[in-house]
């Protein structure tokens, strides 16, 4: 029999999952953050012609989803990854029900990389700052 989570549990994995997020909210737009649900707009790309969204964190009725686009994009992001989070992994998204400093750790590396990428790709017209 399958644990059902309280609205609780859920959402201290949202806000785990969206911490990974923040650090880049300067340099990306916010296209939603409400109880629930957040996502980021990586910008205008000019190498595509339009909008590119990097990623978001939404609370379902049975999991969190990670929605992270550049791991779509370019897959080989995830090869690094531990084989506990790539079982987590579908095409763009990771789900959750529960979550470890582990995999916070992985997916906070998994973003920077991501984020790298897509500048070094030109999705992104504005850097951030290192120290953050």
């Amino acid at each position: 029999m399958e644990e059902i989570l309280s609205s609780t549990e859920f959402q201290e994995i949202f806000l785990q999952l969206k911490s990974i997020f923040k650090q880049f909210e300067d340099e990306m737009v916010i296209l939603s953050d409400v109880e629930g649900k957040y996502y980021l707009k990586a910008g205008y790309s000019e190498k595509w012609k339009k909008d590119v969204w990097f990623g978001g964190v939404q609370t379902m009725k049975n999991y969190v989803s990670f929605h992270f686009i550049p791991v779509y994009m370019f897959p080989e992001l995830a090869d690094d990854l531990s084989e506990e989070v790539k079982k987590r992994l579908g095409k763009g998204c990771f789900t959750f029900k529960k979550i470890d400093d582990k995999t916070i750790k992985e997916l906070k590396g998994l973003v920077k990389k991501g984020y790298k990428k897509f500048l070094q790709e030109s999705l992104i017209n504005k850097p951030f700052s290192e120290e953050k």
